[in-house]
């Protein structure tokens, strides 16, 4: 539900959801379903939220979901840490260049691209 609806969310929008005071609260309970929901659904749309609110530090909760076992929740993961301007975090997204599903190698080669040039 929340990825359709962000998709067509204004940018007026959705900056104004950054600055939401409760950003942090929602990003520590997005994080939680990221790590204990079994439903991939559910942890592919909680990393896709905690990317488009993007509270400081939110990479700390999306770079566990580069080792899900669901290709979707990686692709996911690389897409919202994409903009993340930190060596570590492209270094993580690099090592999925080998993962063994085709898509996720896709994803990571093109953040990889993003962030390089």
């Amino acid at each position: 539900m929340f990825v359709r609806m962000w998709e067509r969310t204004s940018l007026d929008t959705r900056l104004e959801l950054h600055a939401e005071p409760r950003a942090r609260a929602i990003s520590e309970r997005l994080a939680s379903r990221v790590s204990t929901n079994p439903d991939p659904t559910d942890r592919r749309c909680a990393v896709i939220a905690l990317g488009a609110l993007s509270v400081s530090g939110f990479d700390a909760y999306v770079l566990p979901a580069l080792r899900d076992p669901t290709p979707d929740v990686r692709i996911a993961a690389v897409q919202a840490l994409s903009s993340v301007d930190d060596e570590g975090v492209r270094a993580r997204i690099s090592e999925l260049l080998a993962d063994p599903d085709a898509a996720v190698r896709d994803a990571a080669r093109r953040a990889t691209l993003r962030t390089v040039g």
